[in-house]
Parts: structure tokens; C-alpha cells; sequence
């Protein structure tokens, strides 16, 4: 009983003192345990103020509800953007708080009812106070699985959400560019051969659906002309990654053809193989018939610049790059002399600086004038004036003068010809009148307004028939008609009667005008009053008609001759006397009524008087002039000399008497002076 009473206390002792070590042991671990609560409690603690810090100065919110809907947390820097602070909506229900927006207040009554997901990870997006947020939440759960609450995160992706639309609307738009681009866009895979990507323009351009583009070789789509380009094309893409200005064809789903450029470019791999294409079609089949065009154009023009009898350039600059044969014929110099020289250089050294600025200037697309005369100086060196008649065209990609160059040098004469004639016109002192062939007016004079009080005004148009004065019967006016319509000049007097009323009488002539067919289309009048010179002729008539009488009945011989000793006038006694008629005397010199060995010295005798002309006779005696009849009889004459001044010249008269009675008579008396009147014998004194 000893060995088992020591043996109860030893184990009594050994329990107590594994009591002891357990105490101690459970001592230390709760010393532990608490040091590491405390650890765990000032980790908590620290990370907690973290959370807060990182809550603080992340744009993010975070809550937490009870199960009646009441805000238990709100932290975080996010409430800003809605007008709060951190903890301020702390005790509001979260349905007044998210107001507005219904899809996130839906996804907290669903977590209230436990219906959310547990993790939460479906975010709800909406729309509260105008900012766009993506909220996070799942319920909180008791031990029993319960639902006490709802936790949650809200961020503001309103930036984010705006960046995602801007890059959505770009990449539509970059989208929208790249299917409907001007030209094709398509990439070919490089170990297939096939076509990979295409845009909307290559669908278009080919005529097919995309499916029946993509994943086609490429070759498929050339044309049997176009392939063997298209292939070499292919390999020096392969060799040197980059390919431009290709021209090829390909063939549409119709069957037609398109003319096309290819480029492309490489898309490699980060060990610098080529994977595919970047392979561009644009499509020149419009260019390539414009150019076609164009140079059917540029040969009909050339034809055509080179069969006109016009000068045809085309200048850039200073030089021309094109002249035509006309323009060798106009300026002399031959078409390769025209085309090294300066175009300025064959302009008038007057104009020569002037026309080419004028001509730089519209190179240049400045406005300007389309046509101009301007003098030019051939290759012989004589002037001409040429009409230019330019414009300003695209040649060659650049603007350039398209011109035409005629010689107007003879239209020039012409017209300052025609210029001096209508100022020889209207300066004219007698009045014209021109006329349509119905007789029409279509242009009078100054002149004429002086000559009829009419101005031009009130007769345009007008017949000259209101000229008319009654002095003429209608068979006068007919046979004027008559004449000028078969294209004959009439002239004659007429009486015509002025605005006033007053009768004139002019001298008219008219003469027709006939166009390039020969047809008469105009008649031109010229009229000069003569009305005084009427006047004054009849005056001079009578006057003349009662010199002519008084010469006529003179007793005498009269013989009336010009400066020049010619015979303009005799009387009937002029003819008795020297048995001329006066045909035969009129415009013969006076010497035809003296004998020959008179004739010299009367040259000369005549000569003296008209440096003197007065009233006198002419010789000393009966025996020192003797005049000459027509059949040469010679009869003794003395004469008394006259002289008139006239607007023609000197008119000198002369008045001739036969003496051969009074001679006889003085030679009768000599002879009895000379003998004894009784016996006839000579006497004394006639011997002496």
C-alpha cells in the first residue's frame, strides 16, 4: 500500500508538475497570442489608416449598407465628385444617395435578397448627378449565411467611359476612312499568296462580295496581260519589302477591266520576315483615258495649229515650248530659232518691258487682259502689228500662256485709213449723206446740218425725201433711181428745200456702194450749196450776155487773150476783118493774125506789156502794124491794148481798125505834097 500511496503521490507530484509546465506553457502561448493580437491588431490598424489613405486620394468610393439599406461606410476620395466628404452620408439610406440611377439601386436591392453573385464581379455601370459610375458590391453574410449588409465599390469612370466613346467613335471613323478610302486597301499573307484583309473600296472596285476577295490568291484577280508584272512585282516586293507605281489590270466580277497602280509595303516579324502586305490599288482607269484623250487632243491640236494660217504658241516663263509653221511665215524666224529665243525679244522695243511683265503677271494667274495689239519686229527687221489673244492653261502641271497671234497690219491701215476718211467727213465742207439701199439715212455730216437746220438725230432713218421742194416732177427723182440702181454715179442740181423752210439749190453727187458680193448695199450723197454761185453765174450771165452784146456790136475788131498770148474771146468783126471764124481762133497764140517777120518781136513786145499792163495803143504811125488775114494778105491795123485782172490770171484786149482807107488817104496827100498839083511834077522841095 506504501509503494502504491508513494506511487499515487508521485504521480500526483508528476501531474501537478506537468500541470505546472502546462500552465506555463499555456501562459506563454497566451502571452503570444496576445502579443501577436496586438501585432495583429496594429497591422489592422496600420493597414486600416492605409486603406483610408489609399481611399483618401483614389478617386474611388467605398460603402457598406445595413439590411435596411442605411450607409454604415462611405470613404473614399470618389465622393467629391458628388458633393460629399468622406463618412458625410454615413446613416443616409443608400437609395437617396444613388437617386437617379436605377440599374445601381436594382443590383444593391438584388444583393439585399442575396440574389448577386458572391464574389460581386459583375459591375453595374450608371448614371448619378451626371457622372458615370462602375460599382462593385456583394453581401456581407452572418455565420449562418444570412445576409447583414451589402458592401460595395464605386469608381468614376466618366473620363474613362468618354475616352472609350471618343476611341470607339474614332476607330469608326478610321474605320469608315479605311473601307471607303478613294483607293483600294488590301494585304496579302506572303507564305500563301492569299488575301487576308480587304477594305469596302476593293469590294466595290472588283465588283464581288468580301468573301469572295478574302482568302483568294491575289494573283487570281490580275489580268492574263497584267500577270507576268504582277508576279515580277511580287518578287521584288519579297526582295526589298517595298513596291510603288506599278501599272497593272484587273479584272472585275463582270468581266471588265480596270487599270490600276499597286504600292505596298511590309509588315514583318520581329526577326524581319515579311508576314503580309500592306497593298494599296488606286485606280487610273479614268486618268489612263484622259491621258489617251489628252493625247488624242494634243495630236488633233497640233493638226490642227499646224494647218491654220494663225500663229499658234504655247510660252512659259520667257520661252515658248511650242510655235507653229504660221507663226515662221509671221515673225521670219524659223521654228527652232523661235523656240531658243526670248518670246520677248521679237516685241517692239516700246513695249517690250510692259508686255512682259504683263505676261509674268498672268502666268502667275493675276487677272489681265485676253487680247492685245502690240507691234512686233520681224526677223528682217520690219514692223508689223500682231492681235495676241492668250489664256492661261494647266500644260505639263504648270500654269502656261496659250496664245494666237494675227497680223492685223493691214486692218490697221485700213482702219487709220478709214479713221482719216471719217474725219475727213465730219470735217468735210460739203454735206454727205449716207443711206441704206431703200434710201434710208444711216449717217449725215456737220456739214449737212449747216446746208438743211436737220440734225443728224432727226433724220436717221429718215428718208432724203423731206428734202423734197416741189420744184421737181417725180420722172426727175425716177431717173436718179434709175441710175444709181444700175450701180452709175449721178450728178446734177437740185432744189431742195431746208428745215426752215427756204429753197437752196445744191450740187449732188451720188454714188452706190456695192458689199463683198458686189451688190449695191449703200449710197453716198455729197452736197454742196450752191446757191450763190447760181446766183452769182446768172449775174455774171447777164453781165456777160451784155459784154458779149456790147463786144458783139462793137464797130471794131475786139480779140481778148490770157496771160500766155492765147486767143479766149473775138467778135463777129474779128472774123469779117481777118476771115477767120472764131473756132478757128479761140486757144490759137496771137501770132496767127500778124505776118511772120512781125511774130518774134511781138514775143517779146507781149512780154513787156504784161509786166505793165495799162490802157494804151500800140505803135507810132499808121506804117508800124500790120495785121495777117487767113488767106495771107497783110492790111495796115492799129490797136488799143486793155488789160483785166481775173482770178484766173491777166486778161488783156484789144481793139483792132483796118486803116488801110486812111493810109491810102495819107499816101495821097504825101504824094501831092511831093509834086506841083499842076503840072505833077515833083517840086523843089521833093528833091531835097
Amino acid at each position: 500500500e506504501r509503494d502504491g500511496a508513494v506511487r499515487a503521490q508521485e504521480e500526483v507530484l508528476g501531474a501537478r508538475a506537468d500541470l505546472e509546465r502546462a500552465n506555463a506553457e499555456l501562459e506563454e502561448l497566451v502571452n503570444v497570442q496576445h502579443a501577436e493580437c496586438e501585432l495583429a491588431t496594429a497591422a489592422l490598424r496600420e493597414s486600416e489608416e492605409r486603406l483610408r489613405a489609399v481611399f483618401a486620394n483614389v478617386p474611388i468610393i467605398l460603402w457598406a449598407i445595413d439590411q435596411e439599406g442605411v450607409l454604415t461606410v462611405s470613404e473614399g476620395k470618389g465622393l467629391k465628385a458628388l458633393g460629399l466628404k468622406s463618412g458625410e452620408a454615413v446613416g443616409h439610406s443608400i437609395f437617396d444617395v444613388f437617386r437617379g440611377a436605377p440599374e445601381v439601386l436594382d443590383s444593391v436591392r438584388n444583393a439585399l435578397a442575396g440574389k448577386s453573385s458572391p464574389d460581386g464581379s459583375a459591375p453595374i455601370t450608371g448614371e448619378v448627378k451626371g457622372l458615370t459610375l462602375e460599382i462593385r458590391s456583394r453581401p456581407i453574410r452572418g455565420d449562418n449565411g444570412e445576409t447583414l449588409g451589402v458592401i460595395g465599390v464605386a469608381m468614376d469612370i466618366t473620363e474613362r467611359k468618354r475616352a472609350a466613346e471618343a476611341l470607339r467613335v474614332s476607330e469608326e471613323r478610321y474605320r469608315d476612312y479605311y473601307d471607303h478610302a478613294p483607293n483600294a486597301y488590301l494585304s496579302v499573307d506572303m507564305e500563301t499568296g492569299q488575301i487576308v484583309e480587304c477594305n469596302q473600296t476593293t469590294v466595290e472596285m472588283l465588283g464581288l462580295r468580301k468573301e469572295e476577295i478574302v482568302g483568294h490568291k491575289a494573283m487570281e484577280f490580275y489580268t492574263p496581260a497584267s500577270l507576268e508584272r504582277a508576279r515580277a512585282a511580287f518578287g521584288a516586293f519579297l526582295s526589298r519589302g517595298e513596291v510603288h507605281s506599278i501599272d497593272l489590270q484587273v479584272q472585275r466580277g463582270d468581266g471588265t477591266v480596270i487599270d490600276v497602280t499597286l504600292d505596298a509595303t511590309a509588315v514583318r516579324a520581329p526577326d524581319g520576315r515579311i508576314l503580309r502586305s500592306r497593298s494599296m490599288w488606286r485606280d487610273v482607269t479614268e486618268r489612263r483615258r484622259a491621258e489617251e484623250a489628252l493625247r488624242v487632243s494634243e495630236t488633233k491640236f497640233r493638226t490642227l495649229a499646224e494647218t491654220v494660217n494663225v500663229a499658234v504658241f504655247i510660252l512659259r516663263g520667257d520661252k515658248m515650248l511650242y510655235v507653229n509653221s504660221a507663226a515662221e511665215t509671221l515673225s521670219g524666224y524659223t521654228q527652232e530659232e523661235l523656240l531658243e529665243m526670248n518670246f520677248w525679244d521679237a516685241v517692239h522695243p516700246e513695249v517690250q518691258e510692259t508686255l512682259r511683265t504683263r505676261g509674268l503677271a498672268k502666268q502667275r494667274g493675276e487677272p489681265g487682259p485676253k487680247e492685245r495689239e502690240v507691234k512686233i519686229v520681224t526677223k528682217a527687221g520690219q514692223e508689223r502689228w500682231i492681235e495676241f489673244r492668250v489664256s492661261t492653261i494647266m500644260y505639263e502641271g504648270e500654269p502656261t500662256i496659250l496664245g494666237a497671234a494675227f497680223d492685223v497690219t493691214e486692218r490697221r491701215q485700213a482702219e487709220e485709213a478709214l479713221r482719216l476718211q471719217v474725219a475727213a467727213i465730219t470735217a468735210a465742207a460739203n454735206g454727205i449723206v449716207i443711206t441704206d439701199r431703200d434710201g434710208d439715212i444711216v449717217s449725215v455730216n456737220p456739214a449737212f446740218t449747216r446746208l438743211t437746220g436737220y440734225t443728224a438725230q432727226e433724220v436717221l432713218g429718215q428718208n432724203p425725201r423731206i428734202l423734197k421742194s416741189g420744184e421737181h416732177d417725180e420722172q426727175f427723182y425716177e431717173q436718179i433711181w434709175e441710175t444709181i440702181l444700175a450701180g452709175q454715179v449721178w450728178s446734177g442740181e437740185i432744189i431742195n428745200r431746208r428745215k426752215d423752210g427756204g429753197l437752196y439749190t445744191e450740187e449732188q453727187t451720188i454714188t452706190p456702194v456695192r458689199d463683198e458680193r458686189g451688190a449695191i448695199s449703200h449710197f453716198i450723197a455729197i452736197k454742196q450749196d450752191v446757191t450763190e454761185r447760181k446766183r452769182a453765174e446768172e449775174a455774171l450771165r447777164e453781165s456777160e450776155a451784155r459784154y458779149r452784146w456790147l463786144i458783139e456790136g462793137a464797130p471794131y475788131a475786139m480779140v481778148i487773150a490770157n496771160g500766155e498770148g492765147r486767143i479766149v474771146m473775138v467778135n463777129a468783126e474779128t472774123e469779117k476783118l481777118f476771115k477767120y471764124n472764131r473756132i478757128q481762133l479761140v486757144g490759137e497764140p496771137l501770132e496767127i493774125l500778124m505776118p511772120e517777120h512781125f511774130q518774134e518781136g511781138h514775143l517779146g513786145h507781149r512780154a513787156g506789156y504784161l509786166e505793165h499792163p495799162y490802157t494804151r495803143p500800140m505803135g507810132t504811125s499808121l506804117t508800124d502794124l500790120v495785121g495777117r488775114r487767113s488767106d495771107a494778105s497783110e492790111f495796115p491795123i492799129d490797136i488799143h491794148l486793155s488789160s483785166l485782172k481775173t482770178d484766173s490770171g491777166v486778161l488783156v484786149t484789144a481793139v483792132i481798125r483796118d486803116v488801110t482807107e486812111q493810109k491810102r488817104a495819107q499816101d495821097a496827100l504825101q504824094e501831092q505834097a511831093r509834086r506841083d498839083p499842076l503840072t505833077n511834077l515833083l517840086n523843089r522841095r521833093a528833091g531835097l
